[in-house]
């Protein structure tokens, strides 16, 4: 699809004012969506939040719907930073890229005080005792009715000044692309940025039931109202779906659980080098024996074990023990990514190795420039 607009819909598109060219501005945007926009790339579901919620527009898909429109950005930094904490405000001015006119503007802001930011996990008891008392905590969890206590320590925040800064256009951008050009009818903004706890009483509150902790599975985009699985109050479809529904959600079948959730899946479960997205519930740090031929103990090595739940609700073990990979799952706590993985059978018990996390939900790329 191209992203010019010939000189009608141009001209139509920068008025803005029939209830006509309201909705033609809608249609070029659905086309967009349709035939340029990619899932989980440029916009995307966001795992826990209830079916018919709209999909989360990202900071690429906000650039593409810009383009097409020939907008032009403009943003406009405030530094609020104090000692200890750097924090942005960024205000977004949009205006015609030919005419130079002020089409409108939106505001994102964004700190190191948050929490995501703030902390990050400590894997060695070593350094959490060194950490000053008043930049360490305990968090403490609650999985599988079992109580856990995870060491988190203060991350520096001059480490994180750039990253922040983007992060707060980031969201300034996504806002002004939704209000000048009335998207929020399809998409909605930041839900990947709220804390997993917001996000769950967010679901409560809007579908009135437990949120799901899993990302659905087999999601279809509906071509009215633009809902991924499902419709949203004002779609035409929504009534056809609702008045016949389904036997399976009648009477949900219970989640599907490990009797030990540090066990493995059965290997008749868990071919070798399977692809499949997991929400990776705990993390933590194990240590095993390195012996010689002899039986000697001459070390130990250190591994990692994900505490993982797949689209079944299953719930098993991913242990990782490359050094690399161990690095790039640190701070995967909470979140659910795409990953590969191999198997091997020892013992009647089937081990899942992690190879590589090909996607993690809601980051465009693992380096800071994806914001």
């Amino acid at each position: 699809m191209s992203t010019t607009l010939v000189p009608q819909q141009q001209q139509a598109i920068q008025q803005w004012k029939s209830p006509s060219q309201i909705k033609q501005r809608i249609e070029a945007i659905q086309n967009l969506m349709t035939q340029v926009l990619k899932k989980d790339t440029d916009y995307g579901i966001i795992p826990g939040m209830p079916k018919g919620t709209k999909p989360s527009l990202w900071k690429p898909g906000s650039e593409q719907i810009l383009a097409m429109f020939q907008i032009a950005c403009e943003p406009v930094v405030e530094d609020l930073s104090i000692e200890d904490c750097y924090r942005y405000r960024v205000t977004t001015r949009l205006t015609n890229v030919q005419t130079g006119e002020f089409l409108g503007a939106g505001i994102g802001e964004a700190s190191t005080d948050e929490t995501k930011y703030k902390w990050k996990a400590c894997y060695s008891k070593a350094e959490f005792d060194a950490t000053d008392p008043d930049r360490r905590r305990i968090k403490y969890t609650s999985w599988d009715g079992k109580d856990k206590e995870n060491m988190q320590v203060r991350q520096e925040p001059v480490d994180l000044a750039n990253t922040i800064l983007k992060m707060a256009k980031k969201r300034s951008q996504i806002d002004a692309t939704l209000t000048v050009t009335g998207a929020s009818s399809m998409f909605e903004q930041d839900l990947e940025d709220l804390p997993e706890e917001t996000r769950a009483e967010m679901a409560r509150q809007r579908g009135g039931k437990k949120a799901e902790t899993k990302p659905p599975v087999g999601d279809t985009m509906c071509a009215e109202c633009r809902a991924i699985g499902g419709h949203l109050p004002s779609c035409k479809y929504r009534k056809q779906t609702s008045a016949a529904p389904r036997e399976a959600d009648k009477e949900p079948a219970p989640p599907k659980k490990q009797e030990t959730p540090t066990q493995t899946l059965e290997a008749t479960d868990k071919p070798a080098n399977e692809k499949m997205a997991v929400m990776i519930k705990t993390i933590s740090e194990r240590h095993k024996d390195e012996k010689d031929k002899a039986g000697k103990v001459t070390g130990k090595r250190s591994y990692i074990v994900l505490g993982v739940v797949d689209p079944n609700d299953n719930e098993w073990d991913l242990y990782v023990w490359h050094k690399t990979m161990q690095e790039r799952v640190a701070g995967l706590g909470g979140k659910t990514a795409l990953v590969e993985f191999s198997s091997k059978t020892s013992n009647g018990r089937t081990y899942c190795s992690l190879e590589t996390v090909l996607e993690v939900v809601g980051e465009s790329d693992a380096n800071e420039e994806a914001f």
